[in-house]
């Protein structure tokens, strides 16, 4: 690796020695081994939040804030910055004190264009999440500091760690988990249009929420869509359909997400009547799994609804009476 001594200190936390080494060469803190790293690097790989401090203020009293602005935006062989390393591997500290030099690292993309945020989305660190995004709030961000890979659209910045590869957005992650409500808000108010960003299967954040049954996250959604682009912006956002051409209220029928699917169904009971690419409806689904009370409350709803065959209908030229039949339900 050609590491130089201030490396291997760095990267086993002696601080008060890396002040020491500094103080006879500053310029081992612009020196990178064959890898492109930093210093900075190795010890926010590993968490040393002291060394980390203690290199910034060596860089300072060498090159002054304009040489550590540099040497912090400094990438390695991947095209990322020691921010990536705090974020990939969980170091809270270390990135609060990196981002509080400077915002700009959070918006640095590494060669797969993967920001730091998207980092520690993936890895599942709320406290981590909510910190970088609270630091943000009052700086201007662009893309780039939600950024995942592939680059399939500009804003993906995470993935779900229960399905590798779909390139969620962060709003998608933190509605599968149906944590950080606030959260929620606090993105959708920097960036609206993540509310309709999709994923490879074209799920929004509202097949994830309503997936999952996290009736409090479905509901800060709605309110947040109905802030951003009002209602009829909202009922375009809810019968969006994914690549199996099921809306947010086929997955809460399907999984038996009473509460998600009475949520939905009062703000647009036309989703009731949007059939998948197989022909079914949400009605179906939630009596084929055989769910009383949801099927109860679904036709409930419907009641003083002009209806068509859509609302109940099932594969194969099923209906949902079909259903109820095989699963036995009574009336």
């Amino acid at each position: 690796m050609k590491n130089t001594i201030l490396h291997i200190l760095s990267a086993n936390g002696h601080g008060n020695l890396v002040s020491t080494i500094c103080m006879k060469d500053s310029s081992l803190l612009m020196a990178h081994n064959v890898r492109n790293e930093t210093p900075f690097h190795q010890a926010a790989r590993f968490g040393h939040k002291n060394t980390i401090s203690e290199l910034i203020r060596c860089t300072k009293s060498a090159f002054g804030e304009d040489g550590l602005t540099e040497l912090l935006r400094k990438k390695n062989c991947l095209g990322e910055t020691a921010l990536h390393e705090a974020a990939r591997h969980g170091h809270g500290a270390v990135i609060s004190t990196l981002m509080e030099e400077d915002l700009e690292l959070a918006g640095l993309v590494n060669d797969d264009s993967v920001s730091p945020l998207y980092l520690a989305t993936a890895r599942g660190s709320l406290d981590m999440v909510h910190n970088m995004v609270m630091k943000m709030l009052d700086h201007q961000i662009t893309p780039a500091f939600y950024s995942g890979p592939k680059e399939l659209t500009a804003l993906h910045a995470a993935v779900l760690l229960q399905n590798q590869g779909m390139e969620d957005t962060i709003i998608h992650i933190l509605s599968a988990n149906g944590h950080g409500i606030n959260l929620v808000a606090t993105i959708c108010t920097k960036d609206s249009s993540l509310l309709k960003a999709h994923n490879v299967r074209k799920e929004t954040p509202f097949h994830h929420a309503a997936r999952f049954g996290h009736i409090n996250t479905i509901s800060e959604l709605i309110r947040c869509a109905k802030s951003a682009f009002g209602e009829d912006g909202l009922t375009e956002l809810l019968r969006k359909k994914n690549c199996l051409g099921e809306t947010a209220l086929h997955e809460a029928a399907r999984h038996g997400h009473g509460a998600v699917v009475s949520t939905l169904m009062e703000e647009d009971l036309e989703l009731a009547g949007l059939v998948n690419d197989d022909s079914v409806s949400p009605l179906y689904l939630a009596t084929a799994r055989g769910s009383l009370d949801m099927v109860k409350n679904m036709v409930a709803k419907m009641l003083n609804h002009e209806i068509t065959p859509d609302f109940y209908s099932g594969p194969e030229k099923q209906t949902a009476l079909h259903a109820a039949v095989l699963q036995d339900i009574g009336t």
